[in-house]
């Protein structure tokens, strides 16, 4: 697990608050690097209570009437009028008869009742025919294919959210719920800054055809997109999901940004050990889009195989990019990118041609924003990339991006001891074996690579890298007075290899650890 999404549809801040605790704990313990995100309850539109609490047993043909209720659906009661004898539903989304026209349906508890509008009464009832029959229960969600939705995007529960929660413990990602638009993300954004968390990242999760139709102005302001293809399906025609999955993943590949791709992934796993052979495909296929991460909901939330479920999705991720071309991948982004290049465009670009030019087994870059790692992850680099900075946000941030894994130092300053220390790093994680030809991305002045990049390749050959994990157990073991090999050690190296265990001496106790498999697409 890269990543931990908090479902604030469901709970309370106290019940939140004490599984946050324990994550940390245990985090903390394993030496677990993830990142946190707070996933909103948003907009959502409910049906009213019914009488008795009895769910409301519907025909195929049978006439409905849809009241908007607003915000009394949670006392406001449905269910059969006695004295016209037609089936009474309320609806807790105000504006419905202004929203609507006839033609329009209704999709209700997840699409398993469809209504088709016949006609507006007046400014708070809707009359409809029933497409099928259902047994409703009561405060089940309701989807309006088709039409804008006039809500905002945060109501007054999720900013108390945001500000109480988020903010306040330092979470890393904010999922927004049913963004419309690129002012909705705005909003969020302006909301975050004001409450002190400029640092906190927005996922803008595309529920609806609103956001389809806005997808490049939302694009152009969020920091990263959610595939979400539950409620998605429920908006636009089912045939049309997978192209809207690839749409998207694609042009959030193309603008740099993280995309997750969520929603029934492995959603079998919730009572069975195995995933259907549709899912495994499902979730590789994600891969094969560009997604950066694929995420588990239900599976891990209230699942009966939570770890086994977070370790089969990471096995799939793992063998799906063994099929992926990440050359055509990094030729696809040139070609679509707009010229000209930016400085740190251009070196992106460059670093990922350098992994095949120089055969680069490793990229280490010196960061204190996180957005020279992001540019370079855009590309698709097929080695891992070693994100060296002193933020702890842009090490965490580094769990939900492409082929990144951060390690945190006390200061961004030498690079040349930084690039040692993250190559020693990356060994001990299995991220490389410690020979070939690493690519150093740090600054020019400085080593934060994030203003003026430039590109350095190290090549370390085998007796180096022998000498170096020498002088690792002796670090290990200081009174050992005799290292088995020691005297194979070539005498020119003695004076590099004393810098080098200097450096290691200096070095921050290594972060959070990263899995040590190369597996690239992060699974939350």
């Amino acid at each position: 697990m890269n990543m931990a999404r908090f479902n604030f549809s469901h709970g309370e801040h106290a019940g939140h608050k004490e599984v946050l605790d324990r994550l940390r704990k245990v985090a903390q313990g394993k030496g677990a690097n993830i990142s946190y995100l707070l996933d909103t309850k948003g907009p959502e539109i409910r049906t009213a209570m019914l009488r008795g609490g009895k769910n409301l047993e519907l025909t195929k043909g049978q006439e409905v009437l849809l009241v908007a209720v607003g915000a009394d659906y949670k006392t406001w009661e449905g269910g059969m009028n006695p004295g016209t004898g037609v089936a009474e539903l309320g609806i807790s989304y105000e504006k419905l008869a202004q929203s609507v026209h006839p033609g329009n349906m209704i999709k209700i508890a997840d699409g398993g009742l469809s209504v088709d509008v016949t006609e507006i009464l007046d400014n708070k009832r809707v009359k409809g025919i029933c497409m099928n029959s259902k047994s409703i229960g009561q405060n089940k969600n309701v989807n309006l294919p088709g039409v804008h939705v006039d809500l905002p995007v945060l109501t007054s529960r999720d900013i108390n959210d945001l500000v109480n929660f988020a903010v306040r413990y330092d979470f890393d990602y904010v999922a927004a719920s049913f963004v419309q638009s690129g002012d909705d993300v705005r909003f969020i954004r302006e909301v975050l800054d004001r409450s002190g968390g400029a640092a906190v990242k927005i996922i803008s999760k595309i529920e609806n055809e609103a956001g389809l139709e806005n997808y490049d102005d939302i694009l152009s302001v969020t920091d990263g997109i959610m595939v979400a293809r539950g409620d998605l399906a429920m908006e636009v025609p089912s045939e049309k999901v997978a192209l809207a999955q690839k749409m998207m993943i694609t042009k959030a590949n193309i603008a740099g940004k993280v995309v997750v791709t969520a929603t029934q992934m492995l959603e079998s796993m919730t009572s069975n050990p195995l995933p259907t052979r549709a899912e495994m495909t499902d979730v590789a296929n994600a891969v094969f889009d560009g997604t950066d991460a694929v995420m588990l909901s239900g599976e891990t939330a209230n699942g009966s195989w939570p770890t086994l479920a977070v370790s089969t999705m990471a096995d799939i991720v793992t063998n799906a990019e063994v099929a992926n071309s990440y050359y055509s991948s990094c030729q696809f982004m040139m070609d679509h990118t707009t010229k000209p290049f930016s400085r740190m465009e251009a070196m992106a670009a460059a670093v990922c041609s350098a992994v095949t030019d120089a055969d680069a087994q490793l990229i280490v870059v010196m960061s204190a924003t996180g957005g020279a790692p992001r540019l370079i992850s855009k590309y698709r680099p097929f080695v891992p990339q070693v994100v060296v900075t002193h933020q702890p946000e842009v090490q965490r941030a580094a769990t939900a991006a492409f082929g990144q894994y951060g390690t945190l130092v006390p200061v961004l300053d030498d690079a040349q001891a930084l690039a040692l220390q993250a190559m020693d790093w990356a060994s001990e994680k299995g991220l490389w074996g410690g020979v070939g030809a690493v690519l150093v991305v740090s600054g020019h002045y400085e080593a934060n690579a994030d203003m003026m990049p430039t590109l350095r390749v190290i090549q370390v050959t085998e007796t180096e890298a022998r000498a170096a994990k020498l002088l690792a157990d002796v670090q290990a073991d200081e009174h050992a007075l005799e290292v088995e090999g020691a005297d194979q050690v070539p005498e020119e190296l003695v004076s590099a290899l004393s810098r080098r265990l200097s450096v290691r001496m200096t070095m921050l106790s290594p972060g959070p650890p990263t899995p040590l498999r190369r597996s690239f697409s992060k699974a939350t």
